[in-house]
């Protein structure tokens, strides 16, 4: 749920914006984010068998503590640090960030037809997959169940982004992505802590 938090904010922020994101990309994107997240649990998993299970359920539960930290921290620093940070990061640096699709959605409409079509939704859905990873990898040496995750994510993944653009469209007002961000780190706060205690 934590991670699909971000596909809900380009939901949003490309409803706002009225580019449509068509099935079959809104599809690509779960598909690529269910993958990503079977691939990336799975090294975890494999990882925690090679730890003692104290070390596993450390590093698992501070994996997803850190990130969750560092998300609420991204999501609240000040505007003109964003922009000093953005301006210092590199170009091939900034296409894998998903946060530059939500603050710049045209990026990703090429052809500018208002429609994210398919060979337009791959960056996308690596850029969305990419920023999951590390607390995929968490999940897995935590022990959670790869498949039933996997599916969820996918659903999730199908059920945010449409969701996400319906309310952005329809909205008189803008959901802040800061916020989403801050609530998606916060899931992964109070799941780092319930690891460590379980």
């Amino acid at each position: 749920m934590s991670a699909n938090v971000d596909n809900l904010a380009v939901g949003v922020a490309y409803g706002v914006k009225k580019l449509k994101i068509t099935f079959w990309s809104n599809l690509l994107i779960a598909v690529v984010s269910g993958t990503g997240t079977i691939v990336s649990m799975s090294f975890g998993a494999v990882v925690g068998k090679f730890l003692p299970s104290n070390v596993a359920n450390i590093l698992s539960s501070g994996v997803l503590f850190i990130i969750g930290v560092l998300g609420i921290w991204e999501a609240l620093k000040p505007q003109n640090q964003k922009k000093d940070q953005n301006n210092q990061n590199n170009s091939s640096r900034e296409e894998l960030s998903y946060s530059t699709y939500v603050d710049d959605p045209s990026r990703v409409d090429v052809d500018h037809s208002r429609r994210v079509e398919l060979k337009e939704a791959w960056v996308l859905a690596f850029a969305l997959t990419i920023n999951n990873l590390a607390s995929s990898v968490g999940a897995g040496m935590s022990g959670l169940n790869i498949p039933l995750t996997a599916i969820f994510t996918y659903s999730f993944s199908l059920l945010a982004i449409t969701w996400g653009y319906w309310a952005g469209d329809t909205m008189t007002f803008r959901i802040s992505g800061n916020w989403l961000e801050v609530f998606s780190g916060s899931i992964m706060i109070i799941l780092g802590i319930y690891e460590y205690f379980n």
